[in-house]
């Protein structure tokens, strides 16, 4: 996705585990809440979470085509589902564990 908003620069990123999050700059997103599901928040203020978000991350990056195609109905159902999933295996899925010693959870790369 960062790769297609550099055309635009329309989205900023920004990485929770980076130990600087601070819900207040974040319309209120709690930490915990940012690390169980996605958030994006919208020009006009509005939160999205989950697959509404990836759908608006989609729209920033000047990919609004994909963003359509993710509403088709019975599609749409089941990305929102495969979100679920994939949220709750992510680290799993890419290789990654989570560092929570210090009570700021930390992603590291597993060791191989």
């Amino acid at each position: 996705m960062k790769k297609f908003n550099k055309r635009r620069n329309d989205v900023y990123f920004h990485d929770i585990t980076s130990g600087e999050y601070n819900p207040g700059d974040h319309s209120g997103i709690q930490y915990k809440d940012a690390m169980a599901a996605m958030h994006v928040i919208g020009k006009d203020g509005k939160i999205y979470t989950k697959m509404d978000a990836v759908r608006e991350l989609y729209k920033g990056v000047g990919l609004g085509f994909v963003a359509t195609l993710t509403n088709i109905p019975g599609f749409s159902k089941l990305l929102d589902r495969g979100y679920d999933w994939f949220a709750i295996n992510r680290y799993k899925i890419t290789g990654r564990d989570i560092d929570c010693e210090t009570g700021r959870c930390r992603l590291k790369n597993k060791k191989s």
